[in-house]
C-alpha cells in the first residue's frame, strides 16, 4: 500500500476518486475511492461490471433480495463517480497511427 496520507481536509473536499499512484500504464492509475479503498482504474471498471451483473441476478431471483441491492448500488455508484473523476484528469490516450489502406486491385483473369 502506498504510504502517502492525504490531509483530512484535502480528503474531505476531494472528489469521489483521487489518483493515488501510478502503474506501468499511465492510463491505468491507482485510484483512491473515498470510503472504499485503492484499486487500479481497470479494476474499478471490472468491479462495476460485476456489481451490475450481481444486481441483475438478485433482481431476477425469487428471494427477497432487494434490500441487498441497495447496498451494492451505493458502492457501485461511488465506483462510477470515481471512474468519471479520474478520467477527467487523465490525458487522452493517443490514437494508434493508422496504416495507409492498400489499394484495391481487381482480381486477375
Amino acid at each position: 500500500m502506498d504510504s502517502y496520507q492525504y490531509p483530512a481536509k484535502e480528503y474531505r473536499e476531494a472528489e469521489e476518486g483521487i489518483i493515488y499512484g501510478t502503474t506501468k500504464d499511465p492510463w491505468d492509475p491507482k485510484v483512491l475511492i473515498k470510503g472504499y479503498g485503492v484499486l487500479r482504474l481497470s479494476q474499478i471498471k471490472k468491479h462495476v461490471a460485476e456489481d451490475l451483473r450481481e444486481m441483475l441476478k438478485r433482481s431476477r431471483s425469487d428471494n427477497d433480495e432487494f434490500s441487498n441491492i441497495g447496498a451494492i448500488m451505493d458502492t457501485t455508484l461511488r465506483k462510477v463517480k470515481a471512474i468519471i473523476d479520474v478520467q477527467k484528469k487523465l490525458k487522452p490516450k493517443p490514437k494508434p497511427a493508422q496504416q495507409p489502406e492498400a489499394p484495391i486491385t481487381p482480381p486477375s483473369q
